[in-house]
């Protein structure tokens, strides 16, 4: 095939040396940016190279060949044709002859693995160019896939950072560098493994081919963000640097299909589409085409998304939503990218090939990372840090069915393995229960705005580099969604974001708390502009802030932005859907919400969240929840206010949540109103508790100091703040000169400047002190907050405030739960 296009080369001998002729071929040109490589070269390389056999000679010849008359001929203007109507925009041909090795490795093994290391490792088919478009003499190979990780290559982008956050010691960034070319050692291992089979290959494929393809994904964003700044001449943007993001989308499809693919075929061709093809077929998921669905899904994301987003006359500009579309488009292409492996580590699962579980695991498991950590972790020990033990199957299956919906995928997606070993796989039902608590509406979507917070904390904590990418998720959204409209069948779902929350007018409804706040800060703004500048490195916590040495560290930012978010963003908003519920219930409409959501369960959703599960009191490993529940639980350990291993104030809270479904269902809306008091009151004490335990780390510390404690300490103290200060503006101002500095105090508070030096010079208890007239106002059960040794927030009196202080008749209130539980075991339970 290679000969095609050029005519037969003739060789030979003379006396001095081995002269090469050889016709030009037909089009002797190689098409990377209109470059010509002649053949004359050839001539020279072969002339003055140091070659003594003829075999050497003939190697040399056809290396030379296939680098010059193997490309298909294409230009800029109209792309590669890889096949199965997947025309591409910019010519891609060199990367999807990655194949070829592929093929190369899969031919080898195991008998040859040698050749296999050597095709791997130095690469043969796919050619390099220089910026200039002249030919290279190394090749791109597979190897390089996984290590140019130890470069940084990745080191902003999402998919891989997750999978660093996986395969650390407990999250850890500062062990990601012992993980960053996990493909290829487990390639290189597989390689020396003579019992193995084509192992070496198919882990090529899975390991170092996909996530160097989620690479191009995440290159076309930041280059299309490239593209969009002021400060860019798009007119010196060439192919090298991938033009406004077009020849990257290009390049992933061209490394997903590969060369030599046929349509539909598991067996014509050798890269992921292959892969996807064959496990589509084992799970019968295939089109009425033959194609598997996942497939089909990526064609048209890459076709109808990616490539309509990037066309546009204002694609990549700063006038255009490019940079967001392609934020969607991305994550859409990686949740299809997600189902073959899956599909084959629960294929390997049921053949009990625990070699191939390994790698398979190795593939996919570190992503779910992103989704609830104490699940993660079960995954993690059952299928990383030990062999497989095919006993445990169904408890691994149900784990990670669990976690489908947190990558974007069902089990529709999945399919149904073709065997009577497997149990059907069930999404969760609108009635999962938070907590015990059981929605009646499909909430669950909206409760996984958790989801968002907890990958920007993965995010986050990597450092600087991770930080456009995070302001991308709190700007754009990830995993939660605005319901379509069910009468409209071309709607789209929407995403709900953090960023909307915190700008939305929608938090008015937070009466008197909205007010408070915006007094306070003077700003309507005030949660985005700390979260916006905080990703910039500007203002308090700025790292070239010159009002104090040093500035905030990484860590500083860290601390700040994801207290900001879970305990100012979230929880005013959620204050604001109280509020909502009791409108709703004076209309007597309690779905009048977008997709028709029940009011209450709104409530629920932003108390609880998607990552507690669904047992008594939330989950047991405190690091899931994101949200206001577990704080309280957390807080509950320290202050020892825990009642069966959970926060006596959750108790509460979830009787409250109960009653509350119960009355507002039946339009109640006067002891309705009386329980939406109670619940807004009680949320605050978390809060209290969060002020009070870091002025006991803050004691004594310099308003210079790099402590994580300092940040989070002030950032606590901002999300309690205006609410004490609304109703103890004296105890408010104790508070703000013991836990602010005085640039936050200044910004915020130009009259209380103060001449101290450190934080919390009165001491943690006036601290604490400082919060009873408003636990007295709001009626805060002393022991649901509790003590800490020094800071003893009930030293003043105690409250004995408890449900029975909303002057609710008993029956009343038992009447409400009841009517609530049964409605919600009857949903549950059909």
């Amino acid at each position: 095939n290679h000969n095609k296009q050029c005519k037969k080369t003739k060789l030979r001998r003379t006396t001095s040396q081995t002269a090469v002729h050889t016709h030009r071929c037909k089009r002797s040109i190689i098409t990377k940016r209109s470059k010509t490589w002649s053949l004359s070269k050839m001539e020279h390389l072969l002339q003055n190279a140091s070659i003594t056999t003829t075999h050497h000679r003939l190697l040399v010849l056809i290396l030379l060949l296939t680098a010059c008359c193997s490309i298909p001929v294409t230009s800029a203007a109209q792309g590669t044709d890889l096949g199965g109507g997947v025309i591409t925009r910019t010519p891609v041909s060199d990367q999807s002859r990655i194949a070829y090795d592929l093929r190369q490795m899969f031919e080898s093994l195991p008998d040859d693995g040698n050749r296999a290391k050597n095709v791997y490792m130095a690469g043969f088919y796919s050619a390099l160019y220089d910026s200039f478009g002249n030919a290279l003499p190394n090749k791109r190979s597979i190897r390089s896939f996984s290590t140019e990780a130890g470069n940084g290559k990745f080191s902003s982008e999402p998919t891989f950072l997750f999978h660093m956050a996986g395969l650390s010691n407990n999250f850890d960034p500062n062990t990601y560098d012992l993980h960053y070319t996990y493909a290829d050692d487990f390639v290189m291992s597989a390689l020396q493994d003579s019992d193995s089979g084509t192992l070496a290959a198919e882990a090529a494929r899975a390991l170092n081919l996909w996530m160097y393809c989620a690479h191009e994904l995440w290159q076309s964003l930041d280059q299309c963000t490239m593209a969009s700044r002021a400060d860019i001449n798009n007119d010196v943007l060439g192919l090298t640097d991938n033009a406004k993001g077009a020849h990257s989308i290009d390049e992933f499809i061209a490394y997903w299909i590969g060369e030599g693919q046929t349509a539909g075929s598991s067996t014509q061709g050798y890269a992921l589409y292959a892969l996807t093809q064959q496990a589509g077929q084992l799970f019968n998921t295939l089109n009425p085409t033959g194609e598997a669905k996942a497939n089909t899904n990526i064609k048209l994301l890459y076709e109808n998304k990616a490539r309509t987003a990037l066309a546009a006359s204002d694609t990549c500009t700063e006038e255009s939503d490019t940079v967001e579309q392609l934020w969607h488009i991305n994550n859409s292409l990686l949740s299809q990218m997600y189902v073959p492996l899956l599909q084959m580590l629960i294929h390997n699962m049921v053949q009990g090939d625990v070699k191939r579980v390994r790698m398979y695991a190795l593939a996919v498991v570190p992503q779910f990372a992103q989704c609830r950590p104490s699940v993660y972790r079960r995954l993690k020990s059952a299928l990383l840090e030990k062999d497989y033990d095919g006993s445990k199957r169904n408890d691994i299956l149900t784990d990670l069915q669990s976690l489908y919906s947190c990558l974007g995928i069902s089990c529709k997606d999945i399919g149904a393995y073709q065997t009577d070993v497997l149990g059907a796989c069930g999404d969760p039902p609108v009635s999962f229960p938070m907590a015990e608590y059981i929605p009646s509406s499909p909430v669950r979507e909206y409760a996984e705005l958790d989801l968002d917070i907890w990958n920007m904390k993965l995010l986050l904590n990597y450092g600087e580099k991770a930080y456009p990418m995070a302001k991308y998720l709190y700007l754009h959204g990830k995993n939660s969604y605005i319901p379509a409209d069910e009468n409209d069948a071309d709607a789209e779902k929407v995403h709900r974001t953090l960023h909307s929350l915190a700008e939305s007018d929608f938090r008015k409804k937070a009466i008197p708390y909205y007010e408070a706040f915006v007094e306070y800060f003077n700003d309507n703004f005030y949660s985005d502009r700390i979260i916006l500048d905080s990703l910039g490195r500007k203002g308090r916590w700025g790292d070239n802030n010159a009002d104090f040495v040093g500035g905030g560290t990484f860590d500083q930012r860290y601390e700040v932005i994801s207290t900001i978010l879970q305990y100012q963003v979230v929880h005013l908003y959620l204050l604001a859907e109280i509020e909502d519920a009791v409108e709703d219930c004076i209309k007597q409409d309690v779905t009048d919400n977008d997709g028709n959501l029940h009011s209450w369960d709104e409530v629920a959703a932003l108390v609880i969240g998607s990552l507690e599960g669904a047992g008594q009191g939330g989950s047991k490993d405190f690091r899931d929840g994101q949200f206001i529940w577990s704080l309280a639980n957390k807080m509950s350990v320290d202050f020892g206010s825990a009642e069966d291993g959970f926060a006596l104030v959750n108790s509460e809270i979830e009787d409250l949540l109960y009653a509350g479904k119960g009355m507002i269902q039946s339009y109640d809306c006067a002891d309705f109103t009386k329980v939406v008091t109670r619940l807004r009151n009680i949320m605050l004490i978390p809060l209290i508790q969060s002020v009070i335990k870091y002025a006991t780390k803050m004691e004594g510390l310099s308003y210079e100091s790099n402590a994580d404690a300092v940040a989070k300490g002030e950032a606590f103290t901002l999300c309690a703040l205006p609410i004490i200060y609304h109703y103890d503006k004296d105890g408010a101002k104790v508070i703000e000169m013991n836990m602010l500095s005085p640039l936050t105090r200044s910004r915020f508070n130009p009259k209380l400047k103060g001449t101290q030096m450190t934080y919390v010079e009165e001491g943690p208890q006036a601290v604490a002190d400082a919060f009873w007239k408003t636990m007295r106002a709001l009626e805060l059960p002393s022991r649901f907050v509790g003590s800490l040794d020094g800071a003893d927030p009930s030293k003043l009196g105690e409250i004995a405030g408890s449900a029975s202080n909303m002057k609710l008749s008993l029956a009343t209130f038992s009447t409400s739960v009841a009517i609530s539980v049964l409605g919600s075991l009857y949903l549950f339970f059909g």
